[in-house]
């Protein structure tokens, strides 16, 4: 067992965006804890389709003129770390 080790698999889903702006939808999911459920005995499908191991989050950028405003990290977490 690997204890502080965490594998988690993350992918662009979609994006969009014009001159001055753009948008990502990124998805992630927790491949070490679904590995780690099937290990304690549960079965593959039930592993796979626990909500907690996905999550989405976007990223977006907006210009304006010269200045430019980036906004942070907002993440639909289904647990609370």
């Amino acid at each position: 067992m690997c204890v502080g080790l965490s594998q988690v698999l993350d992918r662009a889903l979609a994006r969009a965006g014009g001159h001055n702006w753009w948008t990502v939808l990124l998805g992630r999911a927790r491949a070490q804890r679904i590995w780690s459920l099937h290990r304690e005995g549960a079965r593959t499908v039930d592993a796979l389709r626990h909500a907690d191991n996905y999550g989405l989050a976007s990223r977006t950028r907006v210009g304006f003129g010269r200045w430019a405003v980036q906004a942070p990290w907002h993440g639909i977490r289904a647990e609370a770390e």
